[in-house]
């Protein structure tokens, strides 16, 4: 019995052969043709036989030739002999785009056997784009891939680099990516140290690095063809004892990119995967409250200059300045965020208010659907009464009891013919009427006894030296710059601004507060 199981033994084949196979081109056309070339390394000096070609869907065209050459080496004091075969063979592609799987290749010679891996081969249909760098050059080479092949304008691509080893990497020293004008970039990854993965490249193992990312944005439609691509990379070269880095400089073939036009009325930064939400806003607000409108945009794409509509407050609201603040992801492969949009809107009148609503669109490359969300209408109602002068009756309408208006001149946006209703109407002409009689030295004398003057008239003659009445907005400036200098007089000027249009608001204390400033500053400046 145990001779009979030592003949079974024997009898059976030996897996000893390695066997690899190479095509080129890849990726192909639909019904285009490839050569496949199969390598058989093995101890075996017997005639290689293919057993099983493993075409699939790919027809044999024609088979090529064979050569084959013998290897000896010598270790440890025992001597090895290596046999290598190369078997070429002519091939068509199906007419069917897609991946399709060749192989594996199964090899016999003599008691030995062996097989290849089963390679995955890209054939591409009439108005799909090939990608130049896909074909393996040697034993170490760089290639640029992109995704998606075809996106919009505003939408994301992402072009990865990878370089593809048979020869030891020990890293990169540089990197450039292709370009092409009217390109927006943002650098996502470029780690100094490539990780790594063995795969099927063309029909040979490699180990592969990916050594950086970088995500890219269209300005507008059309063939885009990026080049320029290439890296320097450190390789071990030599034996154990004298082994030494060398920088190679590895060069990419170019990268085809198809951009797709947008919808009408959609511009390159609505283009993206959001979501958009409103924060809740009160019913009810107290006479003088400030409250903030904000916005929430979250998603991925050109976040930073996402647009979003402007809303108006009524009259009875004051709007402030919006805000934008964002902040991006960070560790993903999809450039992206949180933007947030405040508006500031203070309550000046009592009442119910509405701010109207808007609607934010942008574009879904992903879908290639329009979106959109609605912001808005706010409604609510201010609580609270505008402040009465303390003489003033109950009920009875509050009305100034002094000038508050600028010293000089009129407000530059009263309605027509307010001017008559001005309190100073009446002085003006008394001076006009005493001007025309008086000899021009009587004009700069101060006023008779019985004249009373505003304690801001007051203030601003002993600090300018000159009457104050009667002058306009400029003349008094000039007066001011030559009393007080540049400084002090753009200082004078704009407290007087200040005072002009708070006196022609809602709030009379307002007003009364910065006449005391302006009071306070010219003792100051006296």
């Amino acid at each position: 019995m145990n001779g009979a199981l030592l003949s079974l033994l024997l009898a059976a084949p030996v897996q000893a052969l390695e066997v690899t196979i190479e095509i080129d081109p890849v990726p192909l056309r639909a019904g285009q043709s490839l050569d496949l070339v199969v390598r058989v390394s093995g101890e075996s000096r017997q005639r290689d036989d293919i057993k099983v070609l493993g075409l699939g869907v790919f027809t044999l065209l024609q088979t090529g030739g064979t050569s084959s050459s013998t290897q000896m080496s010598f270790g440890g004091g025992a001597r090895s002999v290596s046999h290598n075969s190369v078997l070429r063979f002519r091939l068509r592609a199906p007419n069917q785009p897609g991946e399709h799987a060749l192989g594996p290749v199964k090899v016999r010679a003599g008691n030995q056997t062996g097989q290849s891996a089963q390679v995955p081969v890209r054939v591409l249909g009439a108005g799909q784009t090939q990608q130049l760098s896909g074909r393996a050059r040697g034993d170490l080479f760089i290639d640029f891939s992109v995704e998606p092949p075809q996106p919009y304008v505003g939408q994301q691509f992402t072009i990865s680099s990878y370089v593809y080893s048979r020869v030891r990497l020990e890293g990169i020293a540089d990197l450039d990516y292709p370009e092409a004008k009217g390109i927006w970039w943002e650098q996502l990854s470029n780690p100094s140290r490539a990780g790594s993965e063995v795969v099927v490249h063309a029909g040979r193992r490699f180990r592969r690095h990916k050594i950086g990312s970088i995500a890219g944005f269209a300005e507008s439609s059309g063939p885009l063809l990026l080049s320029g691509g290439e890296a320097v990379v450190q390789v071990l070269q030599g034996d154990h004892l004298f082994a030494g880095l060398n920088n190679k400089t590895l060069s990419a073939n170019p990268v085809a990119v198809e951009v797709l036009a947008l919808p009408e009325s959609i511009s390159a930064t609505q283009v993206g995967r959001y979501s958009v939400r409103h924060a809740y806003v009160p019913t009810q607000l107290n006479l003088g409250d400030v409250i903030e409108l904000k916005v929430t945009v979250k998603g991925d794409g050109n976040i930073k200059s996402f647009a979003l509509p402007e809303l108006k407050a009524p009259p009875g609201l004051r709007a402030f300045s919006p805000k934008r603040e964002v902040v991006m992801n960070e560790g993903t492969a999809q450039i992206g965020g949180v933007l947030t949009w405040t508006l500031p809107i203070q309550a000046t009148l009592p009442g119910r208010h509405r701010i109207g609503g808007s609607l934010v669109r942008w574009f879904d490359p992903h879908s290639g659907k329009l979106r959109q969300a609605k912001v808005g209408p706010f409604e609510f109602e201010v609580i609270g009464k505008l402040a009465v002068l303390p003489e003033a009756r109950p009920g009875a309408a509050a009305e100034p009891s002094q000038i508050r208006g600028p010293i000089g001149g009129f407000r530059s946006k009263r309605p027509s013919g307010s001017w008559l209703r001005h309190p100073l109407l009446a002085l003006l002409l008394f001076f006009l009427v005493a001007l025309a009689w008086w000899p021009r030295r009587e004009s700069r004398a101060k006023p008779e006894e019985g004249t009373s003057l505003g304690a801001l008239e007051e203030a601003l003659e002993k600090v300018l030296g000159v009457p104050v009445r009667g002058l306009g907005r400029d003349e008094l400036l000039r007066h001011a710059a030559a009393a007080l200098g540049p400084q002090h007089s753009a200082e004078l000027e704009g407290l007087l601004k200040a005072l002009d249009a708070a006196a022609y608001g809602p709030s009379e204390q307002v007003a009364e507060g910065l006449k005391t400033e302006l009071l306070h500053w010219l003792e100051q400046n006296r």
